[in-house]
């Protein structure tokens, strides 16, 4: 894991399950195969996969490809930074 990125919201009263499809809908959207576990005390937790070929290559052999790691740790920063713009507008 790269990180850990946290983002707190309270007071908003945001419909938590419109808030799951929304995430859900803008990761499929770009392209991710999304997994939900059933709502629960603890939350939800949404899982989401890109494949194709880099995905591939990394797999093959980590050892040998530490540039296509860290290309690859930055795209995930990236992306995971757009989803949190995206829940920030929908949250308000």
């Amino acid at each position: 894991m790269i990180g850990e990125k946290e983002l707190h919201y309270q007071g908003k009263g945001t419909d938590l399950g419109g808030l799951q499809a929304k995430i859900e809908a803008y990761l499929q959207g770009e392209g991710f195969t999304v997994q939900t576990s059933p709502p629960s005390e603890q939350g939800t937790v949404i899982q989401a996969k890109k494949g194709g070929f880099l995905s591939g290559v990394i797999a093959a052999d980590r050892a040998l490809f530490l540039a296509v790691d860290v290309t690859e740790m930055a795209w995930n920063l990236e992306v995971e930074n757009k989803l949190a713009k995206e829940i920030e507008t929908y949250v308000g």
